[in-house]
């Protein structure tokens, strides 16, 4: 991208920044209402495990989305009290779940539903 990307300064105008590290906010963003509705409408045929999110979604042809968006938008509507997130047996409601880097985490094993 350095080599090919131009500023009125010259040559090098673009910097690779990951989102994991950085507090920016990030120049493109899907639209994240979008998404969640796409995710609300999935569950409102029922449970979901959440693998089917991460793994099923993301290879339909018209799908643009990788897996990453859709852990964020889950755990965002989970925030929201949206949706509830069921153990991986998919009846009761999931023990206290791992953090990592002081987020909540959303394994695949899981089931999420709407509230």
């Amino acid at each position: 991208m350095w080599s090919v990307s131009k500023t009125l300064e010259g040559k090098g105008g673009l910097l690779f920044e990951q989102a994991s590290v950085t507090t920016m906010d990030l120049l493109f963003r899907p639209g994240w209402d979008s998404i969640k509705a796409t995710i609300l409408d999935e569950l409102r045929a029922g449970a979901k495990r959440v693998s089917y999110f991460y793994q099923d979604l993301v290879h339909r042809p018209d799908n643009r989305l990788c897996g990453t968006a859709y852990r964020n938008a889950l755990l965002e509507l989970e925030r929201e009290t949206k949706i509830l997130v069921l153990s991986p047996d998919g009846r009761s409601p999931a023990p206290k779940r791992r953090l990592h880097k002081g987020s909540m985490t959303l394994g695949e094993s899981h089931y999420v539903k709407l509230r």
